[in-house]
């Protein structure tokens, strides 16, 4: 999963891939807390909601992309 960020920022790839560590830190400590504080269907729902997002996001990006991208403002060059 980390090359997609690469693919997706070209000329941020540092700030790209430190953003997907956080979010994947995040995540486990996420999972970490909350193993012992909540029953299995609270764990399996949010798993299975995090997927939806995930898979939703995915083609979101994957659209965006074979439109061209995110363009950004050239206003300061």
């Amino acid at each position: 999963m980390s090359p997609f960020y690469g693919v997706i920022f070209p000329g941020e790839s540092e700030a790209a891939f430190s953003n997907y560590r956080l979010w994947e830190s995040l995540g486990y400590i996420f999972s970490y807390v909350g193993s012992a504080t909540y029953c299995m269907d609270v764990k399996i729902t949010n798993v299975v909601v995090s997927l939806v997002f995930g898979i939703i996001g995915y083609y979101a990006i994957e659209v965006l992309e074979r439109r061209g991208g995110l363009k950004k403002d050239d206003k300061n060059n």
